[in-house]
């Protein structure tokens, strides 16, 4: 499933970032959750994600989605699903330097 990744305010506004947009990539992020369960390691986060509906992380999650994503990188074997994860870090990485108040939100299908 696609999404789009989009750091927001507190109200639903655009923060300034350079969104990411994951639909061709999208399905490499089910195949590393299914693979890291399957390998007992354990996802916080990211399993939550709603392909269908929309997901929204808040800046007190920031170091569980970053724990997530390492877990991520350890199972990770194609070239896209490391390319996937660095995208995501760099979300990341923009998200931290703005306000606390802002949201890190997946938007499914």
């Amino acid at each position: 499933m696609p999404f789009r990744i989009r750091i927001e305010t507190e109200r639903g506004g655009s923060a300034p970032h350079d969104g990411v947009h994951l639909s061709e990539k999208a399905f490499h992020i089910r195949g590393l959750l299914d693979r890291a369960e399957s390998m007992d390691r354990k996802v916080i986060l990211l399993r939550y994600l709603d392909d269908y509906g929309d997901t929204t992380f808040n800046w007190l999650q920031r170091p569980d989605l970053i724990n997530d994503i390492s877990v991520l990188e350890g199972v990770a074997l194609m070239l896209e699903e490391k390319e996937l994860l660095r995208q995501l870090r760099y979300l990341i990485a923009k998200w931290e330097s703005l306000c606390p108040n802002d949201y890190l939100k997946f938007y499914g299908d």
